[in-house]
C-alpha cells in the first residue's frame, strides 16, 4: 500500500529519538509509560479496617498478574506507587499491549476488585490511566535494580490529573502508533473542567481519548493475540471469536504468499500464531489455530505446547500434550512443568513433575513452589515447601503467603 505524503510525514515524525550518548553506556531513548491511578483512595483506605485494606493490596497486586501474563508485558519495568502502577518499556512492539492493558484496566477493574475483595463495586475506587512517551535514560539504582528516569512518567503522572474515571488518555507521540488499531479522539485539557486537577502544569499537553479497538482491522494486526484478549476480558466474546477467526484466515493466506525458504519470516509468522493462540478463550480454539500451524507448513514450539497445555480442559489433556512434546523432540522448559503442577489433580502427581523438572536439571522457581504450596492437603506440607523454597534461596512473595493463609 501506497503512503500518502501525510502518513509519510507521520511516521518519520514518530521515530524513536537517536541515541545521545551523556555518559560512556548510557544513551538516551523514547521510553513509553502507562501510569495507572486510583481516583481517591487515600480517602477511601482511610474509611477501611487494616485488615480490609491489607486484603485490598494484596488483591491489587493479583488483579493485574493475569492481564500481564497474556499481554507478554511481564518483563517491562513495573513500579507500584501507592495509589497504583507505572508501566515502563522502551519497546514500541509492547505500546499495542500496553493499549490493550489499559483498555482492560479501564473497563474491568472495579468489577474483578470487587470479585477478589468482596467490596461492593462501588466502594472499589475508578482509574484514571494515561499513556505518554519521553526522552528518558536507563539508570542502575543504589540496589542493584534498574530504572528509566527522564520525561516519560513525568508526563504520564501529570496527564493522569487530567483523566475523568475510567478514561485512557495517550500522548500525540502514542496516537501516532495507534490510531490505525484504536479509535481515538482528541481533547483540549485546558477547557477541561475536572475533579483532581494536576499539581503541577510544566508543559502543555496534546492528549487524545483511547477509544475502542478497531476489530476491523485487529485481525490483521502482529498483534491480534492481545486484541483478542483484550475483547474477551472486557466482556465481547463474541467479538473476540470474531477476530480469531478473521486473524486465522488473514495469516493463513499470508503463509501462503510466503516460500518454503523464507523461514525468518515463517519463524516471525509463528509467533503470531502463538500470541492469538494465547488470546483465545476457549480449548477448542486453541486446537484449532494449532492444526493451522501444521497446515501451512509451520512446526509448533515450546511456546506453543505450554499454551496448550495451560489451556487444557483437564489434567488429562495436559498431560497428552507433554506426550506430544517428547514425541516431538521438544525441550520442555520452567513453564511447562510449572504449568503441569499446577494443573495436577493431587499433591503427589504435582510432586512427581518436580521431581522429572529436576531431573532433566531444570531449576524450579517461585511460581512452582506457589503452585505445590496450593496443591498440599494439610498446613505442615505448606510449611515444608517454605522452608524447602528459603533454603534454596528463593523469596516467598504475596501469592506464596495468600496460598498459605487459605
Amino acid at each position: 500500500m501506497e503512503l500518502s505524503p501525510a502518513d509519510n510525514k507521520r511516521i518519520q515524525r514518530v521515530k524513536p529519538a537517536p541515541e545521545i550518548d551523556e555518559k560512556p553506556g548510557r544513551v538516551a531513548r523514547l521510553v513509553f509509560c502507562l501510569a495507572i491511578d486510583l481516583i481517591g483512595s487515600t480517602g477511601a483506605s482511610l474509611q477501611i479496617t487494616s485488615k480490609s485494606l491489607d486484603r485490598f493490596n494484596l488483591a491489587l497486586v493479583e488483579q493485574i498478574r493475569p492481564h500481564l501474563e497474556k499481554l507478554d508485558l511481564n518483563g517491562i519495568l513495573l513500579k507500584f506507587t501507592g495509589d497504583g502502577w507505572l508501566l515502563m518499556t522502551e519497546e514500541t512492539e509492547n505500546l499495542l499491549a500496553l493499549c490493550c492493558l489499559a483498555t482492560i484496566m479501564a473497563k474491568r477493574f472495579q468489577a474483578e476488585m470487587s470479585r477478589s475483595t468482596g467490596f461492593a463495586v462501588e466502594k472499589i475506587p475508578p482509574l484514571r490511566l494515561t499513556i505518554c512517551s519521553g526522552r528518558d535514560m536507563q539508570v542502575t539504582l543504589p540496589d542493584g535494580g534498574s530504572d528509566w528516569v527522564g520525561d516519560s512518567a513525568r508526563r504520564a503522572t501529570r496527564a493522569a490529573g487530567y483523566c475523568l474515571p475510567s478514561e485512557i488518555l495517550i500522548s500525540e507521540t502514542v496516537r501516532e502508533w495507534v490510531f490505525r488499531d484504536f479509535e481515538t479522539f482528541p481533547v483540549d485539557l485546558g477547557n477541561r473542567s475536572i475533579e483532581y486537577p494536576p499539581n503541577k502544569a510544566e508543559e502543555n499537553f496534546q492528549m487524545h481519548v483511547l477509544g475502542d479497538i478497531k476489530p476491523e482491522v485487529a485481525a490483521e494486526s502482529e498483534a491480534a493475540g492481545y486484541f483478542v484478549y483484550a475483547l474477551d476480558a472486557i466482556g465481547g466474546g463474541k467479538l473476540a471469536e470474531e477476530v480469531a477467526e478473521r486473524s486465522k484466515e488473514h495469516l493463513s493466506q499470508e503463509a501462503a504468499k510466503l516460500g518454503s525458504t523464507e523461514t525468518k519470516r515463517l519463524k516471525r509468522m509463528l509467533s503470531t500464531w502463538n500470541r492469538l493462540m494465547a488470546g483465545v478463550h476457549r480449548y477448542s480454539s486453541a486446537v484449532d489455530i494449532l492444526h493451522k500451524v501444521r497446515a501451512i507448513g509451520l512446526s509448533p514450539d515450546i511456546f506453543t505446547f505450554n499454551t496448550l497445555i495451560s489451556k487444557a480442559e483437564n489434567y488429562a489433556n495436559a498431560k497428552d500434550w507433554m506426550k506430544t512434546i517428547r514425541d516431538e523432540g521438544i525441550q520442555p522448559n520452567t513453564v511447562t512443568y510449572n504449568t503441569l503442577i499446577s494443573k495436577a489433580s493431587n499433591h503427589q502427581d504435582a510432586k512427581n513433575w518436580l521431581k522429572t523438572m529436576r531431573d532433566e536439571g531444570i531449576q524450579p522457581n517461585i511460581v512452582t513452589y506457589n503452585s505445590l504450596i496450593s496443591k498440599t492437603s494439610n498446613h505442615q506440607d505448606a510449611k515444608n515447601w517454605l522452608k524447602t523454597m528459603r533454603d534454596e534461596g528463593i523469596q516467598p512473595n504475596i501469592v506464596t503467603y495468600n496460598s498459605l493463609i487459605s
